[in-house]
């Protein structure tokens, strides 16, 4: 597909399709307590809509699930390659990626998100900023079913990345720094925790990946355009004139040399 193509709806319909076939094997895989049920099915749901969508901040929050599944599916398939629902699930998955991968490119979605640089970078950021949310969230879920008392960093953790995501795509400043001081946040979290999950840290990187383009326009600045050169043409020499017998002005082009071989001639006859 050329770069700015619109995206035909069979694909963005395909593309849909294939993230409810993984939201489907997620469920076959996987169960949990009814309010996990309700809110997995209520964003997948939610993902499966926004995937075909052609906004920007659409494909970001649809995309951001897509990849949870993906992730969870590659994970569980080779940790228990006996399992044949795991496979499926990521296949699945990563089709809807690659079909809706070029909703991120037309001539729409770079007029709609359109940063002076690092344009991949921060869509990577925001994507991968949902796609942790959807995690922390899921966790959150479980640990407020079991009165947990992590659930509110869980729970804050998933609300700060979704803000961030949102922010950034939305090509807010304050997106950037939800995101950093979500990082903060957690980290602090993870350090007073007595008995931190080490999958908290992972709530950690988005952030840091939102605010990795910032750092690197401050330390690496862009060149500044060259100024353009400037062209002085000098003035054309006026033309000479010369007066001749008759007084009449002779122009420079007629002052032409005089042929030496006919003068030459002309001197030696009598």
């Amino acid at each position: 597909m050329k770069l700015g193509m619109e995206v035909s709806r069979g694909r963005r319909l395909a593309a849909a399709g294939s993230l409810a076939a993984a939201g489907l094997y997620w469920f076959r895989c996987f169960g949990g307590p009814p309010v996990v049920v309700v809110g997995v099915g209520a964003v997948v749901a939610l993902s499966v809509v926004a995937i075909g969508r052609r906004s920007v901040l659409a494909q970001v929050l649809g995309r951001g699930p897509a990849w949870a599944l993906f992730l969870t599916g590659l994970l569980f398939a080779w940790k228990m390659p006996h399992h044949a629902l795991y496979a499926p699930m990521s296949v699945a998955a990563g089709a809807a990626l690659l079909l809706s991968s070029p909703l991120l490119r037309t001539a729409r979605a770079r007029a709609e998100f359109a940063p002076a640089r690092f344009r991949r970078t921060f869509l990577a950021g925001a994507t991968s900023a949902v796609c942790v949310a959807a995690f922390a969230g899921l966790i959150g879920l479980v640990t407020a079913w079991y009165f947990t008392p992590h659930t509110f960093v869980w729970l804050a953790s998933a609300a700060g990345l979704l803000g961030a995501a949102v922010g950034v795509v939305r090509m807010r400043a304050w997106g950037v720094l939800l995101g950093a001081l979500t990082t903060i946040f957690v980290l602090v979290s993870a350090a007073v925790m007595r008995d931190w999950d080490p999958w908290l840290l992972q709530c950690a990187a988005p952030g840091a990946l939102l605010a990795l383009p910032v750092a690197l326009a401050k330390l690496f600045p862009e060149q500044e355009a060259a100024a353009p050169a400037m062209r002085i043409e000098a003035a054309a020499p006026p033309a000479l004139r010369v007066a001749g017998d008759a007084g009449a002005p002779v122009e420079e082009s007629e002052l032409a040399e005089p042929d030496l071989v006919g003068e030459s001639s002309a001197s030696a006859s009598p």
